[in-house]
């Protein structure tokens, strides 16, 4: 996958740099655990990307955050 960070046309709050990254790989059905060792930072580093990501972007959970990023394009 290809990571795309761009603004959004309904004005929604868009993924960092490091948070698309993350997307991508959680996309690509890497675990928190694998994320953060290709990465090489702590899990809990991970975790907090991702829930930072979910609030700014209004999804519940893991897979709904996935699933706006490809709706959106902010990953492909």
């Amino acid at each position: 996958m290809r990571i795309h960070v761009d603004s959004t046309s309904r004005g929604e709050s868009r993924l960092t740099q490091r948070q698309s990254t993350i997307v991508t790989l959680l996309s690509d059905g890497n675990s928190v655990k694998e994320i953060a060792r290709l990465l090489g930072i702590s899990i809990r580093t991970v975790e907090r990307h991702i829930d930072v990501a979910r609030k700014s972007t209004d999804t519940p959970n893991i897979a709904a955050l996935v699933a706006k990023a490809i709706r959106q394009r902010w990953i492909s």
